[in-house]
């Protein structure tokens, strides 16, 4: 079942209109293009935006993406539990992309499934699992950065998408 709908949009564009603290954006272990190019692509659309966020990965990802924008500022879990697990509470939403279960951030599963905040995933593979609040999901589409570039443009922020957000999320195409 896809969930990229109307419904879905509006509850993710009033989820970050309304946030008070910072996001956290997470991909699954071993990230691949894909979740790498998605975390980075919207980490940089929520930073233009003047929104609080940070990225925790559950371990490290190849350094040849270590080109993409806010790599350098990313937490990498295994390398520094302590700082991540103070980000996460001490975040407001939590955003989980290119999977669709929380066993898939190694580590962070039970950190995920105890979140207090919101939780939205955004992912097209199937059968996502009902863990967060807002589910955006798509399996007709290429990829999680695929989803995101749209997303962005259902909820009006393309002004925000500058050539260091559209690199990444063309990467991860």
């Amino acid at each position: 079942m896809n969930r990229f709908n109307t419904e879905s949009i509006e509850k993710f564009r009033q989820c970050l209109s309304k946030s008070r603290g910072s996001i956290v954006l997470i991909p699954h272990i071993n990230a691949d293009g894909d979740a790498t190019g998605s975390v980075f692509g919207l980490w940089k659309v929520l930073k233009n935006k003047g929104l609080e966020v940070k990225v925790i990965s559950p371990n490290s990802y190849a350094s040849y993406y270590n080109w993409m924008c806010g790599h350098s500022e990313s937490i990498i879990f295994t390398w520094k539990k302590e700082a991540a697990i103070k980000i996460l509470n001490d975040a407001s939403t939590l955003i989980c992309m290119d999977f669709n279960q929380p066993s898939r951030a190694g580590e962070l599963e039970k950190l995920i499934e105890n979140f207090k905040g919101t939780k939205v995933m955004i992912d097209h593979h199937p059968n996502p699992s009902g863990c967060a609040d807002i589910v955006i999901s798509d399996t007709r589409r290429s990829s999680t950065a695929e989803l995101v570039f749209a997303l962005l443009c259902e909820v009006g922020w393309q002004s925000y998408i500058d050539k260091e957000a559209a690199a990444s999320l063309y990467a991860g195409i």
